[in-house]
């Protein structure tokens, strides 16, 4: 984080360097509410009052506040989303990109759990399923960050948690891999999808172009 001060009144802002430096639940806010104007971004992500930051007089920080965030309008989500190594401390089980299919230490009833939070929401759209990845992100974590045995229910409280607590880059990276990876063991192991190439196909492209239609309505 980098900090600002006006010469006047020797005010410190701080800012974050990337998404990984912004809670969820803030960048949540930010790339779908259509209705912030930039200064009522730089306040979410500052912390610093609206006010206090329309009152600055310092040419420096002016310039520094207006183009230091760039990075507020790109998408923290690559086309390969990223399993993170560490969250919050901890670090992550080995996942081997090269097998599709592997969930890490990611147990039958973990993704058991996750396929039913998924079906029981049902997402219509690309928002809803950005707003499934805290629990998606809770269901594997729970144990590993809590040191306990997993527990649905548990889970799901802990969710809430993670909104504030993970940052925005991790939650949205480690919530498509599960996604994505959950519809490729699926899609894999049901002979009726393997004998049909057209409708792999479609899947392929509705996974394969995540980013895009996600970015399309965050954006």
């Amino acid at each position: 984080m980098k900090s600002v001060f006006t010469k006047k009144k020797k005010l410190e802002i701080p800012l974050p360097q990337g998404w990984h430096d912004v809670p969820y639940n803030i960048g949540l806010k930010i790339k779908t509410d259509e209705s912030l104007k930039y200064l009522d971004q730089l306040s979410l992500l500052s912390g610093v009052d609206k006010k206090i930051l329309r009152s600055s007089t310092d040419n420096q920080t002016i310039y520094y506040l207006a183009n230091s965030l760039l990075f507020i309008k790109e998408y923290p989500l690559k086309e390969r989303p990223e399993f993170p190594k560490s969250v919050l401390g901890k670090k992550m089980p080995y996942v081997m990109y090269s097998d599709t299919n592997d969930l890490g230490e990611c147990s039958v009833g973990q993704v058991e759990d996750m396929q039913e939070f998924i079906r029981s929401v049902n997402p219509k759209t690309d928002l809803d399923v950005i707003k499934l990845y805290p629990t998606i992100c809770a269901i594997y974590l729970q144990p590993i960050i809590k040191h306990e045995d997993y527990d649905y229910k548990k889970a799901l409280n802990y969710a809430k948690e993670l909104e504030a607590a993970l940052d925005f880059k991790t939650t949205l990276n480690m919530g498509a891999f599960f996604l994505m990876r959950l519809s490729d063991l699926t899609n894999g192991l049901n002979p009726d999808v393997l004998k049909v190439k057209q409708v792999k196909k479609k899947w392929k492209q509705v996974f394969g172009n995540l980013v895009q239609r996600l970015g399309s309505i965050l954006h």
